[in-house]
């Protein structure tokens, strides 16, 4: 008789099964190009392959997949999209080279990274994290699970921005322990922020070790005057909190010092309103620091360096509303490169800019402009 007719499988209907497969491949170390070997060695590409035996090769090692979304995923790779409905088959067939393109598209790009690799992926993860991470303890309090959408709608609305790698590899030790990716046992995932650092110790830090500390005298600057530079606060605060301010009748300096979040969060904050002033005053990085900077090669990357006095000063410019010492000592720190002559990397104040929505594609007419301003130069003299 004639088959039954049934609505073509989505991709939506099959995006848990997806993100197993992805969770899979990279807990076994299986790359795209070993995909034909490690799941599908008794086929040639060229060699068609049925749902039942796609379904059938999922279920094997390595994977060891079980349920109905297997033959749900397995339908999708073989029948076609281009109807809202096909007969149902179990065998119907399709040949593999065509399958594993599919495959590939539907799961997308994933890194196997070396232990290394992953480490720094952590610090990332706790670093973007931490910030908020007192929001993401208190999201499903009382919950025993949280469903994974759930997790990716909280990180977008608290802007907790990570890469799809940096999911991932947040997800995949949780998805160790439970063999659940649409579940997430809201005890472990606490449990794994806090090993990977994103918990951070509020307690008092000892003396230069636990914290980085920002120190800056607790002064009023006019618009004009330049804040004290973190390295140079940092140092003043060494000198025994002494001050030679006379209506200070215990003779000593008052400074202000925050954890690391929290430079990193008001240096986010100061970005995003110097990128907002930009847009309102039509202008880019590049004018800014128009004619001003230096051209050095450090480990092997040919990079543009401003000192940090051009870049209190050019920041100033701006006029941004309230901006304070602390928040200009704060933007050093992220920004600062280790040398003696105390420079910003203008390189990557661009590629944060660029995050905020200033492009970087200027960047090249601005070396042009900057080398004919300083062949005028050189032919005036």
């Amino acid at each position: 008789g004639e088959k039954q007719k049934i609505k073509i499988v989505s991709l939506e209907e099959i995006q848990n099964v997806i993100i197993e497969i992805r969770m899979l491949l990279i807990l076994h170390k299986i790359q795209k190009s070993d995909w034909k070997n490690a799941i599908f060695n008794d086929w040639d590409e060229e060699e068609k392959i049925s749902v039942y035996e796609i379904s059938r090769a999922l279920q094997r090692n390595p994977f060891k997949l079980q349920g109905n979304d297997i033959l749900l995923f397995a339908r999708y790779l073989v029948e076609p999209q281009d109807k809202p409905a096909t007969e149902f088959d179990v065998l119907k067939q399709r040949p593999l080279g065509e399958v594993m393109q599919l495959m590939s598209a539907a799961i997308g790009n994933y890194n196997l990274l070396n232990p290394e690799e992953i480490a720094e992926v952590h610090k990332n993860i706790a670093k973007k994290i931490g910030v908020k991470y007192d929001h993401v303890l208190s999201f499903a309090e009382g919950e025993t699970t949280i469903f994974r959408e759930e997790l990716e709608a909280l990180m977008q609305e608290l802007n907790i921005a990570l890469t799809a790698e940096e999911f991932d590899y947040l997800m995949l030790p949780i998805y160790e322990q439970t063999k659940n990716v649409q579940e997430v046992n809201r005890e472990i995932f606490i449990s794994h922020l806090n090993k990977l650092g994103c918990k951070q110790d509020k307690r008092a830090p000892k003396k230069d070790t636990e914290e980085q500390k920002v120190a800056l005298h607790d002064e009023k600057v006019t618009p004009k005057e330049t804040p004290i530079p973190f390295e140079v606060a940092q140092e003043s605060g060494n000198n025994e909190g002494k001050s030679e301010d006379a209506n200070n009748p215990d003779n000593e300096t008052e400074y202000q010092s925050i954890d690391e979040d929290q430079m990193i969060m008001l240096a986010q904050k100061c970005f995003s309103e110097i990128a907002q002033c930009l847009v309102n005053k039509k202008t880019t990085v590049q004018n800014l620091y128009k004619g001003k900077t230096i051209t050095k090669t450090i480990e092997g990357e040919e990079v543009d360096l401003v000192t940090q006095l051009d870049f209190i000063n050019w920041i100033q410019s701006l006029e941004i509303p309230n901006m304070e010492p602390l928040h200009y000592a704060c933007l050093i720190q992220v920004l600062a490169i280790n040398d003696e002559e105390k420079h910003i990397k203008l390189n990557d104040f661009i590629k944060i800019l660029a995050d905020y929505g200033i492009p970087e594609a200027q960047k090249g007419n601005e070396k042009k402009n900057q080398k004919e301003e300083k062949d005028k130069r050189e032919n005036n003299k």
